[in-house]
């Protein structure tokens, strides 16, 4: 499963990172917070459906089921909803968010 996390000086898994400094990475028996056994067993199915490829590879190409969401979530965060604002501030924030979430999804593509 190492092989699917980002690898690189800046990668958040220390095993990656530790083989992009050319160090021996260190054993996961020196993690601090470690998962018991019960609850390893009743997460380990959700963490390999979502580390599957063919799921990983539709997210890498912005084919996620979240898409609207995700926009909606611009926009609502640049213009609540329980604010009251004229359609015209409404139409701004919409065509905002929609260059910064394609612009978003080019700079995914282009990684």
């Amino acid at each position: 499963m190492n092989n699917k996390c980002p690898t690189g000086l800046k990668s958040w898994f220390f095993y990656q990172r530790a083989l992009a400094n050319n160090e021996k990475p260190k054993s996961h028996s020196s993690m601090k917070t470690k998962l018991s056994e019960q609850v390893l067993k009743k997460i380990l199915s959700v963490y390999q459906r979502l580390a599957n490829s063919e799921l990983l590879a539709r997210c890498v190409s912005v084919k996620t089921q979240n898409a609207n969401e995700t926009i909606h979530s611009v926009i609502w965060n640049n213009c609540p909803e329980e604010t009251f604002v004229s359609k015209k501030r409404l139409e701004l924030v919409v065509i905002s968010a929609v260059g910064e979430f394609n612009f978003d999804c080019l700079n995914n593509l282009r990684a």
